[in-house]
């Protein structure tokens, strides 16, 4: 029966010229030649010698204790000049290159919670047999060597790697699979982290409708537990990277939590022994007895809580919430942080020697700082004056002191996020870290400068105690994101709040430019109302996407070029359709995110002091969102905004009440 039998394509005797054959007439070869035994593929594993800016990757895995001997599997014609590990026809590099790639893969990205939906075992052993869907190989090597920095496949060599991952992937759109979501996932991550956020955006829509097709966001009990494990991690990825983009806001979401009927994933060692445990759901239902969830399975929960209390910062901004149920959510959301914490094994909580023994400082360091970051984010609309402050309004009716007590926690919080990471700066030498500590360490660093500049605050540091903090958060965000399209945006306000903070002038009110300044006015492809109800966060995805609005091109034809009577060029009224100035709007838009357009350091002719508009001290954060008529910015806020359009449209149009939906934020 089993002579008869044709052979598979994942049989350990296939013949691997034919295999390398049959992908060479789809574009998609792997430089495989021999299939080698596996005692033969382990000795070998890990041996090609991959410089890693400066240091070659078969010594970085030996300091793991990986490696017993070094042979060079590369001929050393390879990293010569003119020379590349690519062969003729832009395949992937031999066999061996791939599994170091791949077992990098694993040993330094792995510990992102992001990337965690691979498994291991399995994926080496089809590593080994040569029976890896292209496209996931093409993906892995190039995230790998992209976000190590691995030389000589860092920049043109891995864009090459995913671009043909992203084309096999684009061609066989209607056939999806698990290896080929898997595939798409890291593609997206990758489009992400060398900047090309458009179409990161576009493909991440992709990712979340393939899940939805392969039902990946429901159970399936009738599979083994590792199957069922694998299809969780990757719907969960899914939902994480939708979460990226959409940042709460219903109009971007494709995977939303509602549709996800799955269980959290399992604690790593139940997955890398496929041993069956039964895990919590994405929210506790009660908080009286702790859960047991693993450190992944933390990261998905807070998100998902973060996610949530950014739409309560949306809805205090565009509609009044009663004092009372605000308080409530505020407690809730207390409440549901610290069961969070108490669900944590013993050896995953915080203590200052954590990063010194743990498996992956990388996702511990993750978990902790973003259990801070939730609190800072639910406290900081009580920071009056704070760019993402509830306005002064939305206070009134709460006690003082909940308001006071709430406002030193969340400074107390930023404090203990700039603390784990000196302790994890000290401890530990990871090559990779989530940009999500760069978002830490920034709403850290703002965070501490503000209540040091003002006294909103009753007990915060000095000034050159917090400009200390600040520095040394910067370092952090210079350190692991020296290039970092997606961190430089924050990196570059940081440096003009520390260099204000630093100067003599924070006493005359000079404001420091609006975020969208900084990104060089990247959000002003959106209308007015968008940014209004949007909120787009200086380290937004979906605000760094470069969408043009092309409607009047659609609804109009172009003027011609000659009958220009101003003399301004088609070119030129296409820049200024894309670019349209923020004083044409009729709409006012929320006070919130309007900002002084004054240059730090140059005073204004003219400008006489006005004592009610900057915090005294000079915070660099506006406060005169008392004096603006909150009815007149709220009919701005009636505004819907069409993202595919441009067009800024009634609720009504879209079959909604002009009375703002909660559900929508």
């Amino acid at each position: 029966m089993d002579e008869m039998a044709p052979t598979s394509r994942k049989s350990k005797t296939t013949c691997m010229q034919c295999r390398a054959r049959k992908s060479d007439d789809a574009g998609f070869a792997l430089a495989q030649n021999v299939v080698l035994r596996k005692s033969d593929a382990v000795e070998n594993l890990l041996l090609v010698p991959i410089v890693f800016e400066g240091i070659d990757l078969a010594s970085i895995l030996h300091s793991r204790g990986r490696i017993g001997r070094h042979r060079p599997l590369l001929d050393t014609r390879s990293t010569e000049a003119g020379h590349t590990p690519l062969s003729n026809d832009g395949a992937l590099p031999d066999r061996q290159e791939i599994i170091s790639l791949v077992e990098a893969y694993f040993q330094h990205i792995y510990a992102l919670p992001w990337y965690a939906f691979l498994h291991k075992r399995s994926v080496m052993q089809r590593c080994h047999e040569g029976t890896i869907e292209d496209c996931l190989a093409f993906a892995i090597c190039a995230v790998t060597s992209q976000r190590l920095k691995i030389e000589p496949y860092a920049r043109e060599i891995s864009a090459q790697w995913a671009q043909k991952a992203e084309d096999f992937l684009l061609q066989n759109l209607e056939s999806p699979s698990t290896s080929r979501l898997q595939a798409l996932i890291l593609i997206v991550r990758y489009r992400v982290e060398v900047g090309h956020f458009s179409r990161a955006f576009m493909l991440a829509a992709l990712a979340g409708r393939s899940a939805v097709a392969l039902r990946l966001n429901y159970e399936r009990p009738e599979l083994r537990f590792l199957a069922q494990e694998v299809r969780r991690r990757l719907m969960w990825s899914c939902f994480a990277l939708d979460g990226n983009f959409s940042v709460g806001l219903r109009e971007f979401e494709t995977c939303p939590p509602e549709n996800v009927f799955l269980q959290l994933p399992c604690p790593e060692t139940a997955f890398e022994q496929d041993a069956p445990v039964e895990t919590a759901p994405l929210r506790a239902t009660s908080f009286d007895r702790p859960e047991r969830i693993g450190t992944y399975a933390a990261c998905i929960r807070l998100a998902a809580i973060r996610t949530d209390i950014m739409r309560l910062t949306r809805r205090l901004a565009s509609s009044l919430v009663p004092p009372e149920e605000l308080m409530h959510t505020v407690r809730r959301f207390e409440d549901e942080l610290q069961h969070l914490y108490r669900s944590l094994a013993d050896s995953d909580r915080y203590n200052p020697k954590i990063f010194s023994y743990c498996e992956r400082p990388a996702r511990i360091l993750m978990v902790h700082e973003c259990w801070h970051q939730a609190y800072t984010d639910l406290y900081r609309i009580f920071l009056t004056g704070y760019r993402e402050a509830a306005p002064p309004s939305a206070m009134e009716g709460i006690n003082r002191e909940d308001i006071l007590r709430r406002r030193t926690l969340c400074l107390n919080h930023a404090l203990s996020i700039v603390q784990i990471f000196a302790a994890f700066s000290e401890q530990c030498k990871v090559l990779t870290i989530d940009f999500d500590t760069a978002i830490c360490a920034y709403h850290s660093a703002r965070i501490i400068l503000f209540s040091a500049q003002t006294d909103v605050v009753t007990q915060s540091l000095s000034m050159p105690a917090a400009l200390e903090k600040a520095r040394f958060c910067q370092s952090i965000m210079n350190r692991f994101f020296r290039t970092s399209p997606v961190v430089e945006p924050m990196k570059k306000e940081l440096e003009m709040l520390i260099a204000r903070h630093s100067s003599q002038n924070t006493s005359t009110g000079i404001q420091l430019p609006h975020p969208e300044e900084v990104l060089e006015d990247h959000l002003s492809r959106l209308a007015d109302e968008a940014r209004t109800r949007q909120r787009l966060a200086i380290h937004s995805l979906i605000g760094r996407a470069d969408f043009v609005d092309d409607s009047n091109e659609v609804t109009s034809p172009a003027p011609p070029r000659d009958n220009n009577s101003n003399g301004i060029s088609t070119a030129s009224l296409r820049s200024q359709r894309q670019r349209p100035p923020r004083n044409t709007m009729t709409v006012k838009p929320n006070p919130q995110i309007l900002r002084s357009q004054s240059v730090p350091g140059v005073p204004q002719t003219g400008q006489s002091k006005q004592p009610d508009r900057v915090i005294e001290g000079g915070s660099g954060e506006p406060t005169n969102y008392a004096l603006e008529d909150q009815g007149q910015w709220l009919d701005g806020m009636r505004l819907a905004f069409n993202p595919w359009m441009g067009w800024p449209e009634t609720l009504e149009t879209y079959g909604f009440s002009q009375d703002l939906d909660d559900e929508y934020f």
